[in-house]
């Protein structure tokens, strides 16, 4: 897969504009985290290597995007006024599955991909 993609994959299930949000530039970080081999085998670093990004590699950028987005949640907590309760912290729950969930999906594809899995 190209970088438009890539982009694509990691914005779809990562959801950089949901609070926490992802900024441009974190998600293009993001996206760099998805280089592989290209058709040639030529490396990211050699010359001549056509932009190629795996969906193994996008998987565990969108964990690294949970990462991010877990970091910027951890200041919320739980608490309690008015007689209402305010349980902030399930976002760091909900955090923590998601990013489980996509490095289960880095695990389970293909270290060589050739051609769009299902995974």
């Amino acid at each position: 897969m190209d970088a438009t993609e890539a982009t694509q994959f990691i914005t779809l299930r990562l959801q950089p504009s949901v609070d926490p949000t992802l900024t441009d530039g974190e998600i293009a970080d993001l996206v760099d985290l998805a280089v592989t081999t290209d058709a040639d085998d030529n490396e990211p670093a050699d010359d001549g290597w056509e932009p190629t990004y795996s969906v193994r590699g996008c998987w565990y950028a969108i964990s690294e995007g949970y990462i991010i987005k877990y970091a910027k949640a951890v200041g919320r907590f739980s608490f309690t006024t008015d007689g209402q309760t305010f349980t902030r912290n399930q976002t760091l729950d909900h955090l923590e599955h998601q990013r489980k969930r996509a490095i289960a999906k880095v695990q389970s594809c293909p270290s060589v991909l050739r051609e769009t899995p299902t995974c």
